[in-house]
Order: C-alpha cells, then sequence, then structure tokens
C-alpha cells in the first residue's frame, strides 16, 4: 500500500467539505476490500485532535486521515471519525451517510456524520471529544501545577 497526500489551501466550508467527501470515499473502497475491519466504535481508537504547537511546522496542516492511517495511530479527530463512521455505514450496514462539516464559532467547524433520514451522528463525542476537552480545560485552569 502507497501513503498518498492531497496538499491544498482550504479557504471555505466547500473546500473543506469536499476534503471530507474525498476522504469518505476512499474510506468505502477500504470497507469495500477489507472485510476484517473492525468498526469505528469497536476499533480502540479514540478522538484526540491533531497537534498544533510542533517546532517543524507541519503541525499546522489540517490532514485528513483514511481508515488505515486512522487504526495505526490509535487516535483520529472529528474530520477522520465522521468519514469512517460514514463509509462504514453505508458499506457495511445500507444506511446512506455522509461526514458534513458545520459551523461551530465564527472560525470553527465540526465534522458530524448525517444519515440519508436526516439524523445526525457524532462519532468524535462517542470517542471522547468531551471528556478529552474537560481533561484539557483542567490542566489549563489557572493556579494548577
Amino acid at each position: 500500500m502507497q501513503r498518498v497526500a492531497i496538499v491544498s489551501y482550504a479557504a471555505s466550508r466547500e473546500a473543506f467539505q469536499a476534503l471530507l467527501e474525498c476522504t469518505y470515499q476512499l474510506n468505502c473502497l477500504y470497507l469495500q476490500n477489507a472485510p476484517d475491519c473492525p468498526a469505528l466504535y469497536e476499533s480502540g481508537v479514540r478522538f484526540e485532535p491533531e497537534d498544533r504547537d510542533c517546532d517543524d511546522g507541519t503541525c499546522k496542516e489540517e490532514r485528513f486521515c483514511t481508515i488505515p492511517i486512522v487504526l495505526a495511530a490509535r487516535v483520529g479527530d472529528c474530520d477522520d471519525l465522521a468519514p469512517w463512521r460514514a463509509a462504514e455505514l453505508t458499506v457495511r450496514h445500507g444506511i446512506t451517510s455522509i461526514p458534513l462539516i458545520v459551523p461551530v464559532g465564527p472560525r470553527s467547524w465540526h465534522v458530524l456524520v448525517r444519515r440519508s433520514d436526516g439524523q445526525f451522528e457524532d462519532p468524535s463525542a462517542v470517542l471522547g471529544m468531551h471528556e478529552y476537552n474537560a481533561r484539557r480545560k483542567i490542566r489549563r485552569a489557572p493556579g494548577r501545577l
């Protein structure tokens, strides 16, 4: 298997959505050919955002990782987990689903799964996003060592 990268600038919600859809399609292909791949919620993968504080500047990128990369890392953020879950629902359960970018602030966004029946699912929340954020707030609280 060859590791590849699409390197681009994404200046709009539509550009991010296109990258999500690409990740979703690659995950669909992977699941069609990897019957032994575990289900996301049974894989042991947990939510963790990308590191934005590295010295070499590579962490400034937003990376959209496919299932094999997430499995190897054992962690993923919303733009990794939602395309996996959407592909899993579509390929393995016959529930047409897509990853969908949603704004959560003036300069921030989150990725959910939207099912064909209009229901939304948040794999990041299921896999520990709220707990991760709570731990982070405790570590950053004033006066804490």
